[in-house]
């Protein structure tokens, strides 16, 4: 009897040893996730500052800057694939792997994700000198141009939409099957095609010759659709203002 209370006292002790372990691993993993994400949005915030960027008068593309920013978008898939499960899952169109994780690896996953998402956007434009602003600038101006295109019966703007749309829709689809994004978070296509049609905006002939050209590019990877569709729907008076989290806000005041 003796020898089964203490086997029984050793099995408790592991077992709080454990859970303890487990309660302070996921504190310090949540912490230190936290903390990066909120150094990554001040250097992503700080872009605008380092690269000042005045909106042209009309809504024209330069083509450089469009190239740059195309580069810049296809360094972000690449690089989200390569660092994050969870990314490269949604990214390459195989969310089965999200559903397949345990729940560890999940919030393993999903914690590196916070900040590998906004440090990966802010090397990728900071490599090409670009602002946020400037960027914003670009994937607003390139999509109001699909959607006019588009509305006017252009076939060559219709179809890069429509592709950009469905994919766009089908990581929102597949993030509400595996329950990845709260409700509040989710996007709304057609709440971003509608600040579109609220700029009653006109482009130049120019822009539709270069998002054709281009048509390959923009459909490479069709899932990062989903990220410009929530730039478009965070767009206020026709530009993108970066919205801080507030675990980021809290931080900030807490320091």
């Amino acid at each position: 009897m003796q020898k089964l209370l203490i086997g029984c006292g050793a099995v408790i002790l592991i077992v709080g040893a454990v859970c303890c372990g487990g309660f302070f691993w996921l504190s310090f993993q949540v912490s230190r996730a936290v903390s990066g994400w909120a150094e990554s949005f001040e250097a992503l915030a700080q872009l605008d500052e380092r690269y000042p960027y005045e909106l042209p008068e009309e809504r024209t593309l330069d083509p450089v800057r469009l190239d740059d920013y195309l580069d810049a978008r296809a360094q972000v898939v690449e690089e989200l694939t390569r660092r994050n499960e969870i990314a490269r899952a949604f990214l390459q169109g195989e969310p089965e792997t999200v559903e397949q994780m345990n729940p560890l690896q999940f919030l393993r996953e999903m914690l590196g994700l916070l900040g590998t998402t906004t440090q990966t956007i802010e090397s990728a434009l900071d490599a090409r000198q670009m602002s946020l602003r400037e960027a914003g600038y670009i994937i607003q101006t390139s999509y109001l141009t699909m959607f006019l295109g588009a509305e006017a019966g252009d076939e060559r703007m219709e179809s890069i939409f429509d592709q950009l749309i469905g994919s766009a829709e089908e990581v929102n689809r597949t993030l509400d099957e595996t329950g990845t994004v709260e409700q509040q978070d989710r996007l709304e296509v057609e709440e971003a095609i509608e600040q579109l049609r609220r700029l009653r905006e006109t482009v130049p002939q120019e822009n539709f010759d270069l998002i054709a050209e281009r048509r390959e590019r923009f459909l490479e990877y069709p899932a990062i659709a989903y990220l410009e569709f929530l730039v478009l729907m965070g767009m206020e008076n026709g530009e993108f203002e970066l919205e801080v989290p507030a675990e980021v806000e809290e931080m900030n005041l807490n320091n």
